[in-house]
């Protein structure tokens, strides 16, 4: 049941990197770009959801592969982007 969860918190994330990436930066291929990542540094609409998905797709992995700090991961990454969502 762990494994499932796991699975479902990593399509969840890699979800919001991708809507992430599409609504800001164009593609997935363009977030990887130094230049694009530099212009959107300083925009908390783009980093805070890409640093939620990031760390809840880290800690997904994390508790898949059997690691123990996969949960604490996984939830300061879901508080980030609720916090976020609350004060849209």
């Amino acid at each position: 049941m762990r494994r499932l969860f796991a699975l479902l918190l990593i399509a969840t994330s890699g979800w919001l990197l991708y809507q992430t990436a599409n609504a800001h930066v164009g593609s997935v291929e363009n977030l990887l770009s130094r230049d694009m990542m530099m212009a959107q540094m300083g925009n908390m609409k783009f980093m805070v959801p890409l640093a939620g998905s990031l760390l809840g797709l880290l800690g997904g992995l994390t508790v898949f592969f059997g690691g123990p700090g996969g949960a604490a991961l996984a939830m300061t990454g879901g508080l980030a982007v609720a916090g976020f969502a609350v004060t849209l």
